[in-house]
């Protein structure tokens, strides 16, 4: 039910990220979520939602901007703030990306702000991953695993909804959902793990 909420809460964000993002292409505050959404999340109420343009958004990351380096948000728990890279808005990833950083706020708030801070999530998995991209402690680190299958769920879930939309059954829906899962995860870099 959590992750469902977290979806329904990322779906419900994402026009109101674009329609404002749209009309300040210069980035904006775009305040808390709970003015901007009913949230289920008492916890995410007052997280504030940021959009920065690219070199803003990279200075606010503490690192310069690199040709090809993807940074698509963050979450700032000192801030209590998620970052968004404004080069998201016409983006395919920024649904993802919302869920992904909406991910790692609730977590934070769920572990007293352990998340982000403990060595217990932030440390890397020893295994095998020859299909990771990025950094792999980073990318390997219970918090990111959890980021990153939260965001692989919700594209799962909206590659569902077009197919139910394009007229597709329940039965042909079924037949398709082991690879529409398992493209959203290799896709978000969680079947590596």
């Amino acid at each position: 039910d959590e992750d469902r909420a977290l979806v329904s809460l990322s779906s419900a964000l994402y026009p109101k990220i674009i329609a404002l993002a749209k009309d300040n292409p210069r980035g904006l505050n775009m305040g808390r979520i709970g003015d901007l959404v009913n949230t289920p999340f008492v916890a995410l109420n007052d997280v504030e939602i940021h959009i920065l343009p690219r070199g803003a958004f990279h200075k606010s990351l503490g690192e310069p901007y690199q040709d090809g380096k993807s940074v698509r948000g963050f979450w700032d728990p000192e801030k209590n703030t998620v970052v968004l890279n404004m080069s998201l808005i016409d983006s395919p990833h920024l649904r993802k990306t919302i869920t992904h950083e909406l991910r790692h706020a609730l977590d934070d708030y769920k572990s007293n702000h352990a998340a982000s801070s403990s060595d217990r999530y932030n440390r890397a998995r020893e295994v095998d991953m020859p299909g990771l991209r990025g950094d792999p402690e980073y990318a390997s680190s219970p918090k990111e695993v959890n980021a990153r299958y939260m965001a692989g769920m919700h594209m799962a879930l909206l590659k569902i909804a077009r197919l139910k939309r394009e007229g597709q059954g329940i039965e042909d829906i079924g037949k398709q959902l082991p690879d529409v899962i398992k493209n959203s995860f290799e896709v978000n870099n969680v079947a590596a793990v």
